[in-house]
This record gives structure tokens, C-alpha cells and sequence, in this order.
């Protein structure tokens, strides 16, 4: 199998065991079907990469892989023209298979330049087309480097939030078992390696390809370690603060990566920060970076009041929020909520601009209970927001893509905001005490709602004998607050559960 069979040889490059397919017996592909390439049999491994070297042919332009319209597509190009690709193409094969995985792959005819390819076909073009990328990984200059580890990177991310579905194509499959493990995690060993050959030439990183680095490897949730006690993030931190100067999208995408990774270089923090602050204006800033940027610094917990203070005034003085997607806006007024960072025309404006929207159907469920979260949290009391979110949530069909944080979150923002709105609670509790079980929420999740009701004084029995029996089954598992507010609820409802206070009251 492909998973984690990996090992490294005194070369520093990446072997990976030969294919069950390849075997004495084993068929090869039979290309002509996909394309006119010139077998070598005496030669199995090299059927595609020296195709062209004694045929006479002419050797080929490699195609625009932005003009290939399948994973599939892409896969049978490549190989077909793998001896005469430069590093740079190989960037952008595995740039193009991102932006086509999550796609539904071509099945009508004239969609696909390639006809119907066999499971064994496609694993040995992958397998092939993998062993070239890793064994050129020294040939690539920082840029192309870059390329491929962030490609990589977002492959595996994509196959993670897709999970096996039934009947996926094969090279979903294949991909599969090339980039992650069998507990569906990224292949270590593929990663370690692409970190060590990005250690070899950092010097010559430039700011983009720095954050690109750290991006790619903080999307993944994997931060390499080195045999000197130092990681990736620890040695990338230094050079970026070596005379770099990163525009927009690159201060966006590293603060972000350490964020996302829990590593607060606090150098590194305040020279993103001091270089937003120092520009003239942040009009070449997109909404996204904006709300990454003040996410990241929110989620690490660094102080920067500067950088706060320019990106709030910036956002106020828009002519408008048009291009905040909900997530920008949701993400904006949850980092200053959780940075404590008051700035009530921020707040003001996006509050506003969600009052005037048509509809909040864009709004998922995490940027709804994080935008009521944030504005609880802060203080700040708009009722027409909070009235037209609660209306939304009441007029959706089902709660079920509510995670039980974010149902309890959203009851706890009303509660604290002193907002009752009686069809919202109504239709939360009756959610939760419809739902099989609450094993997934969590001991603040259930003291958190239980809470908000008695805040509220809005009486649900059936909600309350629901929470009664998880809480109780999760009673070692809750801190002080979690069992005050446990208590205290029941005990302002008038509730006297003699299951709960015997679990949690010593005798």
C-alpha cells in the first residue's frame, strides 16, 4: 500500500516501495488509449519520461494545465508529458488538481479528453507523477518549491473535509493513500521531507514564499520538527524578521498560519503588525485579510492596540461592507470581542450593514452565533441585529448543522444581552430535547444553556430533565463554573432535580 511506505536513503530523497501493479505479471497502462506516447517495455518505469528521448518525435509543449477540465485530465497530461515538464509545470499540476478535486469530475462526453481509465492505469500514472515531484524537489527554485508544498497542502485538506464518499473517483482514492495515513491524518514522512528541502535553501525565501511555507504546513495542522529542538514556524519567524517586506496577502496568511498552529511569535506579531500600521491606508487590503489578520492576533492573544485601531477606522469609513463576506464579518467582531478591544463604531457599522441585508442566508451557522457572541461579549446592544439573526434562525427549516457550541453560544449571547425573544428559545429547546442524545456537548455547553434560559426566565421543563441526565453522566468532567451555573440555573427555575444536586452537591 502507499500509506506511510516511505523511507529515506542516504540521498535525502524520498523512495517510495514499488507498486503491487508493478510486479512481473502485472499489465502497464495501456496509454494509447489516452494519448499517443511510445511504449518502452524494456523499460516499465520510464514508459512516460523518456517517451520522447530516441522516438524521432518531436518533443512536445507541455499543455496550459489551467485549460484541463478533470483530475483526471491533468493526471494523463502529466504523465504523458512528465520527461520534457519543468519544476514550475509540476507547481502548477498540483495547483490545478486543488482547484479541481472539489469538483464533480467530468462524466458527459466532450467534457474530458480522456475516455474511461482503469483503477491500475491511474495508480501507476499517480504513483509515477509523485515519484518525479519528490525525486526534483532539490531542482526547484524557492518559488516552485513553495508551489508544490502549498499544492500538496491543500490537496490533503480537501481530501480531509471531503472524507471517503462511495464511489469517488479513483484518483481520489489514489491521492488518498499518497498524502494521508490510515488514521486520515497528513503522511509525516512526505511532509518531514518537503520541510527538510525547504530548510536547505531558506535563505533565499522571499516574503511570499515564506508565508506561503508557513500557511501551507499551518493548514494541515502540522508543524515539522527538527533534531536541534527547533521547529519550521521557530526558524520561518527569523527570517521573515530579516529586512522582508510582505504586502497584504503575505502578513495575512503568516500571522494566520501561527495563529492557527498556537505559535505566538511575539517578534514576528508586532513586525506584521507595525507594517499594516505603517501603511497609508489599507484600501489594498481585501476584507479576508483584514479579518484574518485582527482573527489572528485575537486567537494568539497579542496585543497590538495600533493595529486594531487602523483596521476598525479603516472598515468604519467604507462606503460600505458589500464585499465582507458573513464569514469576514463574523470573524471581524468576534477578534475584537475576544482581544477586549472597544471600538463601538466597528460594531455600529457591521450591525448596520446586517440590518440592511435581504436576507442572511449566506450566514452559516458559526457566523451567526459568533457575531451575537461577539456583541454580547462586548457590551454592545443593537436589537435589530439581534432581532433579525433571531428571526432567521426561527424561520430555518432545522437546527441540525448547529454544533451544540454554537446553539448554546447563541441562547447564552441573547441571555447576556438581556434580549428575550421567546420563538428563538422555543425552537432551540425543542432542537435539543428532540435530539437522540447530548453526548456531544460539552459540560459548558449544557451549563451555558441551562443558564441563559434561567437568565431569561423562560421555563422549557423537558429541556431542563435533558440536561439533567447528560450533566449528571458528565459530572467528573465539570469545572466549578461549569456546576455553578449548573445549580444556579435550577435553582432560579424553581427546579428542585434531586438526580443533579445529589451529582454534584456532596452529602
Amino acid at each position: 500500500s502507499f500509506g506511510g511506505a516511505v523511507s529515506y536513503a542516504a540521498t535525502d530523497k524520498l523512495l517510495l516501495h514499488t507498486p503491487s501493479l508493478l510486479s512481473a505479471s502485472a499489465s502497464l497502462p495501456s496509454l494509447t488509449r489516452y494519448g499517443h506516447v511510445n511504449q518502452r517495455k524494456s523499460d516499465p518505469l520510464l514508459i512516460s519520461c523518456h517517451a520522447y528521448s530516441n522516438s524521432g518525435y518531436d518533443r512536445p509543449r507541455v499543455p496550459m494545465m489551467k485549460d484541463l477540465h478533470s483530475v483526471e485530465e491533468v493526471i494523463v497530461t502529466a504523465y504523458e508529458h512528465l520527461d520534457v515538464m519543468s519544476r514550475s509545470n509540476i507547481g502548477a499540476l498540483w495547483t490545478r488538481i486543488v482547484q479541481l478535486i472539489s469538483q464533480r469530475q467530468p462524466r458527459q462526453r466532450g467534457e474530458s479528453n480522456v475516455g474511461e481509465i482503469s483503477f491500475e492505469d491511474m495508480e501507476y500514472m499517480l504513483y509515477t507523477i509523485f515519484d518525479d515531484t519528490t525525486d526534483g524537489i532539490e531542482e526547484c527554485n524557492v518559488r516552485e518549491l513553495t508551489t508544490i508544498i502549498l499544492g500538496m497542502a491543500k490537496v490533503v485538506k480537501k481530501l480531509q473535509q471531503q472524507g471517503n464518499r462511495r464511489g469517488e473517483d479513483s484518483s481520489r482514492v489514489i491521492l488518498r493513500r499518497l498524502l494521508l495515513n490510515k488514521e486520515k491524518k497528513p503522511n509525516r514522512d512526505l511532509l518531514k521531507f518537503l520541510a527538510n528541502a525547504s530548510m536547505k535553501s531558506l535563505d533565499q525565501f522571499d516574503a511570499r514564499s515564506l508565508s506561503n511555507l508557513a500557511y501551507a504546513y499551518a493548514l494541515i495542522g502540522y508543524v515539522p520538527e527538527f533534531d536541534d529542538g527547533s521547529d519550521l514556524f521557530d526558524i520561518v519567524a527569523m527570517k521573515a524578521g530579516i529586512g522582508k517586506e510582505f504586502n497584504e496577502q503575505d502578513i495575512s496568511n503568516m500571522v494566520w498560519a501561527y495563529a492557527t498552529v498556537s505559535k505566538p511569535h511575539t517578534d514576528l506579531f508586532e513586525a506584521m503588525g507595525d507594517q499594516v500600521v505603517a501603511s497609508r491606508h489599507l484600501n489594498e487590503f481585501k476584507p479576508q485579510a483584514l479579518s484574518n489578520i485582527v482573527w489572528a492576533y485575537a486567537t494568539a492573544g497579542i496585543n497590538h492596540p495600533e493595529l486594531f485601531e487602523k483596521v476598525a477606522n479603516h472598515i468604519v469609513k467604507s462606503d460600505h461592507l458589500n464585499q465582507f463576506k458573513p464569514q469576514n464579518l463574523s470573524n471581524t467582531v468576534w477578534a475584537y470581542a475576544t482581544a477586549g478591544i472597544n471600538h463601538p463604531e466597528l460594531f455600529e457599522k457591521v450591525a448596520n450593514h446586517i440590518v440592511k441585508s435581504d436576507h442572511l442566508n449566506q450566514f452559516n451557522p458559526q457566523n451567526l452565533s459568533n457575531t451575537v457572541w461577539a456583541y454580547a461579549t462586548a457590551g454592545i446592544n443593537h436589537p435589530k441585529m439581534f432581532e433579525k439573526m433571531a428571526n432567521h434562525i426561527v424561520k430555518s427549516e432545522s437546527l441540525h448543522q448547529f454544533k451544540p457550541q454554537e446553539l448554546s453560544n447563541t441562547v447564552w449571547a441573547y441571555a447576556t444581552a438581556g434580549i428575550n425573544h421567546p420563538k428563538l428559545f422555543e425552537k432551540m429547546a425543542n432542537h435539543i430535547v428532540q435530539s437522540d442524545s447530548l453526548d456531544r456537548f460539552n459540560p459548558q455547553d449544557l451549563s451555558s444553556t441551562v443558564w441563559a434560559y434561567a437568565t431569561v426566565q423562560v421555563s422549557h421543563p423537558k429541556l431542563f430533565q435533558k440536561v439533567t441526565k447528560a450533566a449528571a453522566q458528565r459530572n467528573e468532567e465539570c469545572n466549578s463554573q461549569d456546576v455553578a451555573n449548573l445549580l444556579w440555573a435550577y435553582a432560579t427555575m424553581g427546579i428542585i432535580d434531586k438526580q443533579l444536586f445529589e451529582s454534584f452537591v456532596p452529602t
